[in-house]
């Protein structure tokens, strides 16, 4: 048998071509232990194991969010897909289209998973739940406008409460279409701001039915409702997420009913029995005063005329004390008044006015005075200042002029012009350039003089030798 050597890829290749051509392989049911569980950009990545092997698994993330639970190590599932291979790695795997939870239903599962999420985000906290208002005026009821609820809570509360005013916002209260309206009720009463108290409520039924009101976003709503909601969902031994949230849970409709109203007429027979009692209690206290008003009448009568002619005797001596001490009140305030015109004639404003020219005047004396101390005081600061100045302009103009004298004998040293009259001169080439060298020496040459210049030619050159360094 002849051997074909093939590249890594082109085998994995081939091995994927038959496992998709497989018919028993193309679609399978696999149970095992989920492990591994981890989620990346939406996609589901796991491995089912049992106790002799595992599988790799992936779901993709159309599916992946589409599970009514989530997927957590431990569980044991049943995972619907195929098996194929992933060339990249050259592994063969299970792309799951389904995973559905053993020995548990998947609705129980994902209400006990929604649970324990709302638990730690505080939701049932009962710290959180307000009370309900005493009367309520405007109440809104969320549920089917058929069926035996509705029909139990108007009679509920039009026998215990006909007064008040309901919103009625019917809902779907099972199936897929239910949580959204349920959602949208409760934010359409809270958006208005259309009642004071929320009934949330639907008839008996299986788990499946009533699982609506387990939905997270039911719960978010009533948790995030600014007004109180009381829920009356199923029979008192059926508990939802909605009725862990709400502010107060009642066991059936009727009950939500009951809870969220004031019996009418349980206040108009408290009302009657306590006007019954205080009328009574005022007949009693308007006789029991009756009696001790005539008591004590009688007694201020007697006191009274006793007192009378007590205070007749009192007040004739009052009044003649009060009479002396009016007098003496009198001839004191005279005396006072003129001492207080003799001391007002000496705050006469003629007075104050003379008094006040006389200080004026010595004021400005002074001032003219003290002024002319000033100003000839000034000259004589300001003579002072001025001779000193100039004199230091006198010697700062000295000490330039000797510095200039000196700078311009330096400069008389160092002019070449002095130089060219002790005897020297400087020759310049044609292009008016100082030759330093004999060699530098054109055929015609201009020599400076302190006094002029001339043209010479150069006749001959005669370079003086050095010994050790050629020519200089």
């Amino acid at each position: 048998m002849a051997l074909f050597v093939i590249s890594v890829s082109q085998l994995t290749e081939y091995i994927a071509e038959k496992l998709e051509k497989d018919d028993f392989l193309s679609q399978v049911a696999v149970e095992g232990e989920l492990s591994n569980c981890k989620f990346s950009q939406g996609h589901l990545f796991f491995t089912l194991k049992d106790e002799k092997a595992e599988l790799k698994g992936i779901m993709y993330q159309r599916r992946a969010s589409a599970l009514p639970f989530i997927p957590k190590d431990g569980q044991k599932v049943i995972v619907f897909g195929r098996i194929s291979v992933y060339t990249t790695r050259g592994i063969y795997q299970l792309y799951a289209d389904h995973i559905e939870p053993q020995g548990i239903g998947t609705l129980y599962l994902k209400h006990e998973q929604t649970k324990e999420k709302l638990v730690a985000k505080g939701y049932f906290d009962p710290a959180r739940k307000r009370p309900l208002p005493k009367y309520p005026q405007k109440i809104g009821v969320v549920t089917s406008k058929t069926g035996a609820a509705i029909r139990d809570i108007l009679i509920t509360i039009k026998s215990r409460w006909p007064k008040a005013f309901l919103y009625l916002v019917p809902v779907v209260v099972q199936g897929e279409e239910a949580p959204g309206q349920i959602v949208k009720a409760l934010n359409l009463l809270n958006r208005y701001n259309l009642c004071e108290v929320i009934i949330l409520a639907r008839g008996g039924g299986s788990f499946e039915e009533l699982a609506p009101f387990s939905e997270e976003i039911v719960a978010d709503a009533i948790y995030s409702s600014k007004i109180p909601v009381v829920t009356g969902i199923g029979h008192e031994t059926d508990t939802s997420i909605a009725d862990l949230v709400a502010d107060l849970r009642a066991p059936t409709p009727t009950g939500a009913a009951v809870k969220a109203t004031p019996n009418l007429l349980e206040i108009s027979t408290f009302l009657k029995n306590s006007r019954t009692r205080i009328i009574n209690a005022v007949n009693e206290v308007w006789q029991r005063e009756t009696k001790s008003l005539n008591y004590n009448e009688q007694r201020l009568n007697r006191a009274y005329t006793k007192l009378f002619a007590d205070k007749s005797r009192d007040t004739a001596e009052i009044f003649e004390k009060l009479l002396q001490t009016y007098k003496s009140f009198i001839k004191n305030e005279q005396n006072h008044l003129n001492l207080f015109g003799e001391k007002l004639q000496l705050l006469s404003p003629k007075v104050k006015k003379r008094q006040q020219e006389e200080k004026l005047g010595l004021l400005m004396s002074r001032l003219f005075s003290k002024t002319k101390d000033l100003f000839n005081n000034y000259n004589k600061d300001l003579s002072q200042q001025k001779y000193q100045l100039l004199v230091a302009y006198k010697n700062l103009l000295t000490n330039k002029k000797f510095n200039l004298i000196s700078q311009q004998e330096k400069l008389q040293l160092l002019n070449p012009l002095n130089v060219l009259k002790r005897g020297y001169a400087v020759v310049f080439d044609a292009e008016g350039r100082v030759v330093t060298s004999i060699h530098s020496l054109s055929a015609e040459f201009n020599i400076k003089f302190a006094d002029g210049e001339a043209l010479a030619k150069t006749l001959k050159k005669n370079i003086i030798k050095d010994d050790e360094n050629n020519d200089l």
